[in-house]
């Protein structure tokens, strides 16, 4: 959508209705440079748009919103990581976290929340699809494994121990899934 450019925005002119006193017809007069996009049903709702969306009886703009919500039902969530990865583990053994959402996500991010901050990390981050396998520097191999009910956060230790993965003792993270 464009937004109208005027010369002199919000300037009307007035025109007396013939046989009606006191009555005027509005006619803007503010010169426009960009006329820019109509606010009307083919540009905010169109009938194509309603039927991909399930939508019919001359649905409003809102409605189009909430169907677009209740369809990726996004689940936003926060959780603090309760595994200590600090050797006591013998190499090969799984440790892992369900995050419970109630459906089956088709998409998911997670990231590591920084200085109590809640700013995606590229560095601290995940997205996941299905099964998503990550080698974190040789330490810990972590998988973001997608469920029937939401997401499983899975470690496996090597030799290497160390805290890395997306479930350390005592840090914060932050999720987002989508059905």
């Amino acid at each position: 959508m464009e937004d109208r450019v005027s010369r002199y925005p919000g300037r009307i002119k007035l025109i007396p209705v013939p046989g009606q006193p006191d009555t005027y017809d509005v006619l803007r007069a503010d010169e426009p440079v960009v006329e820019g996009t109509p606010i009307n049903k083919a540009t905010l709702l169109t009938d194509s748009t309603a039927a991909l969306l399930g939508l019919n009886d001359d649905p409003e703009v809102n409605d189009a919103l909430v169907a677009l919500f209740l369809l990726f039902k996004p689940c936003f969530g926060k959780y603090t990581g309760d595994h200590n990865a600090s050797g006591s583990l013998p190499a090969g053994s799984w440790t892992a976290r369900n995050i419970n959402l109630g459906y089956k996500p088709s998409v998911i991010f997670v990231w590591h929340c920084t200085n109590t901050t809640n700013v995606l990390n590229a560095s601290n981050s995940v997205m996941a699809t299905e099964l998503t396998p990550l080698e974190i520097s040789g330490y810990t191999e972590a998988f973001l494994e997608i469920t029937p009910v939401g997401f499983i956060l899975r470690h496996t230790h090597t030799s290497g121990g160390g805290q890395m993965g997306l479930n350390i003792n005592a840090y914060s993270y932050s999720y987002v899934a989508f059905r």
